[in-house]
């Protein structure tokens, strides 16, 4: 009986069989109608269970060959929520995807992107899904959808598009790479409306590496900046397709002239024409009874004189802007400001009311008005250059170009040396001591405080006899510092054994010298030359003994690293945390504590500090530091929160370990499905990765168990044995595994 059973058993089971072979067979025919009943009815049988994802695989592609959109819908969405684990699955997706585009149904296929995101490997498969929400208005989902992908410049400057904070379009904007970086950099900055910024980020720009598009825009921001310049540039623009007109209006706008004909072709070039058309300018000539020059001549009280044909002739520019200068030469700034501002809407006297107002705002010491002012005056007087230039270095702006220029241009021997004086305390606060270096001392004419910046040059570049000889001719108290710069010379040299000797012996021989900077660097003398335990003694001189000093929190940095190197992460720890408090160390500081809290294994601080760095770090940091907190919520137990850091960072960068751990925070979620997938991403894009490959391999195999996929795992461990070689760490791992299976 036993053996008719087996017999009976044997020939249903390879009926069955037959039935899936059958209905191969048909699928490769192309006969969609007869193989869809086959593998319809093989999903009513349970003995054919092992082919239930072969069968909806088929049906999926089936329905897809013959147009039957809904059902295709249906299947597809079957094997993805069904056999997820499946490799196949993101294929599916894939195809999915790409008709739901076809049909314009971008939110749908937004939807199945955000549920089945571990399923999304091709990244191009889902640009044309942003690029489509965009259109129907759909900004945060697009957002999310280009959020997946490779962030190129293209992504990025989207992504920023769809910003209505223009602050988080500008951090957007800052982190291109091409040549159209600073084109979209300064235009956010007008939006901004942030003149100076736009203004210097413009000077950083060359027209020569731009398409037509970017020299078009170029040359509308040239209106701005550079109107003299303007005609230069539409010279090439008219040679390129398409902006002949464009090119023609500017130049227009650019001289002034609204009388020129043209016939605009498109939306861009109607709005370039109605700014042309809006120009509106205002005579500059003298009432016509009146001979100005005359009755200047004549008059004994020529402000007086003016008052009262201002009376008499109402709104006369020429009359206004004489009054104004008068009360310029007086120093009356507000009343000429008064006297002249209702001219700012005419375009041919716009630059001098902005030269006024700027005058007026300088008195106030509003520099960035000042800057603004007369930058948009477009008047390049070695007097207004040299006000943008002192506003600028106020503002903390590059301003020894702007002192080079006057000094290159002025006559007046007075505003020279002015601009000369600038121009060392900017090259100096840049610390480009070199550039200090090449000017005359003889030309700086006993202004003490600029002669001691050039002294204190000499002594940085190492001109020690030179530095010595003038700090003698013009000084006689003695200058600390000085003695400093000429040990830290030697410490920049990195001739730090003679630098020791330079800073032991002024310490020992000099005991009325309390200069921090002194002791600081002969504390750093010591770290920088090895002598750690010396180091670390001579700091903890210096943070009791000047605690309000310049260097105080950089000791503290210096201990907490001394700290760092002798394994104590506790007290590297703290000390980097004190160290933090001054803004110019805060970033390295944080980032330095966060290390030390993970070597010291407390994973609640590192999330605490990780948290401080994200609202300080750039973009380019924050994937890291994404990365650590995740690790660390995980090493907590708090996979939820783990999850969402480990998210984001394997989302700004594509790197293998960010994949794995996702991996395990999915994993420790019951996640099985996405933590699958996170271990593939590695093995489709890690594949020669000699590190992280075998290991996302071993943990796929081990999720297959948990899926009681026992034959994908069994697999999946001989593939891994195979290639590793049996004596291989990991493939010993896989085998016991592949033999628990087999037992």
């Amino acid at each position: 009986m036993l053996f008719i059973a087996l017999v009976l058993f044997s020939g249903i089971f390879a009926a069955e069989e037959r039935d899936y072979e059958l209905a191969i067979e048909t699928y490769r025919r192309g006969d969609y109608v007869l193989s869809s009943m086959y593998f319809e009815n093989i999903l009513e049988d349970q003995g054919l269970r092992q082919h239930f994802p072969d069968a909806v695989f088929h049906l999926t592609k089936i329905h897809d060959a013959r147009g039957d959109f809904v059902h295709f819908v249906s299947w597809a969405t079957r094997f993805m929520s069904d056999y997820p684990y499946d490799t196949r699955a993101k294929d599916i997706l894939a195809l999915f995807l790409k008709r739901l585009t076809e049909k314009k149904s971008y939110l749908i296929a937004a939807n199945y992107v955000e549920e089945f995101d571990y399923l999304v490997i091709d990244y191009s498969i889902v640009e044309p899904i942003g690029h489509g929400l965009m259109a129907q208005g759909e900004m945060a989902k697009a957002d999310y959808v280009f959020s997946l992908g490779h962030q190129t410049d293209t992504i990025k400057i989207l992504r920023a598009m769809m910003k209505s904070d223009y602050r988080e379009r500008q951090k957007i904007f800052e982190t291109l790479e091409g040549a159209s970086r600073n084109l979209y950099v300064v235009e956010n900055d007008l939006l901004l409306g942030d003149t100076v910024s736009a203004f210097v980020n413009f000077q950083n720009l060359s027209e020569r590496d731009l398409d037509a598009g970017g020299l078009y825009r170029y040359a509308k921001l040239a209106l701005l900046f550079r109107p003299d310049d303007v005609s230069r540039y539409t010279e090439d623009l008219r040679a390129k397709r398409g902006y002949a007109t464009k090119a023609k209006i500017i130049d227009a706008i650019a001289r002034r002239r609204p009388e020129v004909q043209l016939i605009p072709e498109d939306a861009e070039e109607i709005r370039l024409y109605q700014q042309l058309c809006g120009l509106d300018t205002v005579s500059k000539e003298p009432p016509e009874d009146i001979a100005l020059d005359s009755l200047l001549a004549e008059a004994e009280d020529t402000l007086a004189l003016m008052a009262g044909l201002r009376q008499r002739y109402k709104n006369n520019y020429l009359l206004d802007s004489v009054y104004c200068q008068q009360l310029v030469n007086l120093g009356s700034y507000n009343k000429a400001s008064e006297s002249i501002s209702s001219y700012l809407k005419y375009a041919n006297t716009q630059g001098y009311v902005r030269k006024i107002l700027g005058f007026e705002r300088y008195v106030d010491r509003a520099y960035h008005d000042v800057a603004k002012h007369m930058i948009l005056s477009n008047q390049r007087s070695p007097s207004i250059l040299y006000l943008l230039a002192e506003c600028f270095r106020q503002l903390g702006y590059n301003s020894g170009d702007l002192y080079t220029k006057v000094m290159d241009l002025t006559a007046d021997s007075l505003l020279y040396m002015k601009a000369l004086n600038g121009y060392v305390l900017d090259r100096y606060e840049a610390a480009a001591f070199d550039e200090i270096c090449s000017v005359d001392v003889s030309d700086l004419q006993g202004d003490t405080s600029t002669i001691r910046m050039y002294i204190h040059s000499l002594a940085r570049c190492g001109q020690r006899e030179r530095a010595d000889s003038l700090f003698h001719h013009y000084f006689d108290e003695p200058d600390y510092m000085l003695l400093n710069l000429h040990g830290e010379h030697l410490i920049n040299e990195k001739e730090y054994d003679r630098a020791k000797v330079y800073y032991d012996s002024m310490v020992q021989e000099m005991a009325d010298i309390f200069d921090d900077q002194i002791y600081y660097n002969w504390a750093l003398i010591s770290f920088l030359n090895g002598k750690m335990d010396e180091a670390h003694e001579r700091f903890r001189f210096y943070i009791a003994n000047f605690q309000r000093s310049l260097h105080y929190h950089d000791a503290l940095f210096k201990i907490a690293t001394l700290s760092y190197l002798a394994e104590n992460y506790d007290s590297a720890a703290h000390y980097y945390g004190l160290a933090s408090e001054k803004e110019t160390l805060t970033s390295d500081a944080l980032d330095n504590q966060l290390i030390s809290y993970k070597k010291a294994g407390n994973w609640p601080m590192v999330i605490e500090t990780g948290r401080k760095l994200l609202g300080i770090i750039d973009k380019e940091g924050e994937a890291r530091v994404r990365f650590d907190i995740g690790y660390a919520f995980l090493r907590v137990g708090k996979t939820k929160e783990a999850v969402e850091n480990l998210l984001v960072a394997s989302r700004m960068k594509s790197d293998p370990g960010y994949y794995y751990w996702l991996g395990e925070a999915y994993l420790g979620r019951g996640d099985f499905t996405r933590a699958l997938y996170s271990y593939q991403k590695i093995i489709d894009l890690y594949a020669r990765d000699d590190m992280w490959m075998p290991t996302a391999q071993y943990k796929t195999g081990i999720v297959l168990e948990l899926l009681d996929e026992t034959g994908a795992a069994r697999d999946v461990y001989r593939q891994l044995i195979k290639q590793r070689g049996i004596n291989d760490p990991i493939a010993i791992e896989a085998n016991i595994r592949l033999q628990r299976i087999e037992e």
